[in-house]
Order: C-alpha cells, then structure tokens, then sequence
C-alpha cells in the first residue's frame, strides 16, 4: 500500500495526521519512532492510534502491527498447511514476517535475501514479534539484489516466497518491477526443487487490479497449475492477494478449514470477483 509519511503529514489539532496517497481515512500518528536513510531507501517506524507501530519504507507502508499477522500467515499458511517442505528462500521479506510463519511448520532452512541490511536492523530493534527469527540457526540472511541472487544462483528450494514492495505497472521506472515480469518469474521457478511451489504477493484487488491481473497472466503462462488468493486487511483497506504456481496440480480451494483466506477468480471488473 502506498502511503506518505513526510509530504503527507498534516498538524491538525496538534496530532500528526496520516493519509495514503488514495486519500483513505487519515492514521493519527502518536510518535515518530525512527525516521532514517540507508543506501537504497527512506525507513521509517511511527507509532499509530489504535494500529501499534508500522513500518513505512520509501513513503509505503509495509505492515502495521495490529493485522500484519493477518497478512503474514495468510501469505504463508494456506501453501504450508500439512506439506512436508525443507527449504525456503525468501526474496525480500527483509523485517523476518514471512519467515516467523514459516517457522511455525518443520522447516529445515530459511534463507531470505534483501537487498537492505538496514531493514532487518529497524525490524529487530522496534518489533519484538521479529527478534526471536533472526536468531534463529535455521534462518540465514543474504544482504544482496534478489534479481542478481536468483540469476546467479543454482541452488533449489521447496517453496520460494516473493515479499517485495508492490509492482505498479503506471511507475515503469521502479526497479522493483523488473522482478514482476515473465523473464525473472521463470529465472526464479528454476530454483525451485520438482514439484516446488512459488509465492508472491501481489498488491491490492481493488487499489491495483492491473498488477493482480498482470500476474495472473504471467503466472498462467509459467506454470501448469495457479491460484489466486486473498485476506481483506484492514489497514490496507483492500483484499489483498497473493498468487501460487506450481507445475503440480494445486487446489488451495479444496481446503475448507481455514476462513482465514479465499481463493477467488480474476474477472474483468473488480466487483464481479468470484470466491471458489
């Protein structure tokens, strides 16, 4: 979700006040926590009214503590229930989310590479929820471009999750989309062991349905079986998806125990999405 912090704030009342660049319903900001620079981008760390504390990379807000379980598990959850699965790599994901998920099932190994050390350093310090991942053996860090790691790398993973800040098809210029579009996709399903599954997130339904039905389309074309799946989270204002490929045959749909997500089709409007 993309929000502004510094050109957004406004005092009103004597309280900061924040707006996504949508101009949802404004966050009221308590305390400004961290508001620093590291080689690749503009981190900060504010606390909320009602939300905890959130995570604002580049103006964009990652997570806010009060959902940003909601949004991890349901990344995780519905591709690692009752799967025996060894190792995972983590593009991105950086602030350890995804990867305290994953450790809740028997993991053998997680490596994560992000590109911004600074980033896990931020996480740990002002997010008690992440600390004990980033101690743990089982997981490693690689601090490097995620594009240069998969092209470069042989090695092969389970499951491969992709936790990236949002593709936006009309900024053509963010070097982020680059790892978005059908050459890398199939780069990165080359790390993946037989029958291995892909994960990424892929934005909000209703704020970018350009992105969700770009990668659909590119999911279709890499893989012989793929889902959409989706958790509304609150404090993104959106059903927020996710997309699953694999080149063995997945219904996510199939599993009924779980009302933490929906597996739905894309259709041409956003408001004749179709839950399976």
């Amino acid at each position: 979700m993309n929000c502004m912090i510094e050109k957004k704030i406004s005092k009103f009342k004597d309280s900061l006040v924040f707006f996504d660049k949508n101009m949802h319903p404004a966050f009221g900001i308590k305390k400004i926590l961290f508001d620093g620079n590291s080689k690749f981008q503009k981190i900060q760390v504010a606390e909320f009214y009602g939300l905890g504390k959130g995570l604002i990379l580049n103006g964009e807000s990652q997570f806010f503590e009060t959902d940003e379980e909601l949004y991890h598990s349901s990344f995780v959850e519905p591709v690692l229930k009752n799967k025996v699965v060894e190792k995972i790599l983590i593009l991105g994901g950086g602030d350890g989310g995804v990867a305290r998920e994953a450790l809740k099932h028997s993991i053998k190994e997680i490596k994560i590479v992000d590109i911004d050390e600074r980033v896990t350093e931020v996480a740990k310090k002002y997010f008690k929820n992440f600390r004990k991942v980033f101690s743990n053996p089982k997981v490693k860090i690689i601090n490097q471009d995620a594009f240069h790691f998969v092209l470069n790398n042989d090695e092969r993973f389970d499951v491969i999750f992709v936790d990236l800040t949002d593709f936006e098809i009309k900024e053509s210029s963010r070097q982020v989309n680059r790892l978005y579009q059908i050459g890398f996709i199939k780069s990165v399903k080359k790390l993946l062991r037989k029958n291995g599954v892909l994960v990424y997130q892929i934005s909000g339904y209703y704020t970018y349905p350009e992105a969700v039905k770009h990668m659909r389309k590119v999911f279709k074309n890499v893989f012989k079986s793929s889902h959409v799946y989706g958790v509304f989270i609150p404090t993104f204002f959106d059903l927020w998806c996710f997309i699953a490929g694999s080149d063995k045959q997945m219904d996510l749909a199939a599993d009924k125990s779980s009302k933490m997500f929906n597996v739905f089709e894309i259709t041409k409007k956003p408001e004749q999405v179709k839950t399976l």
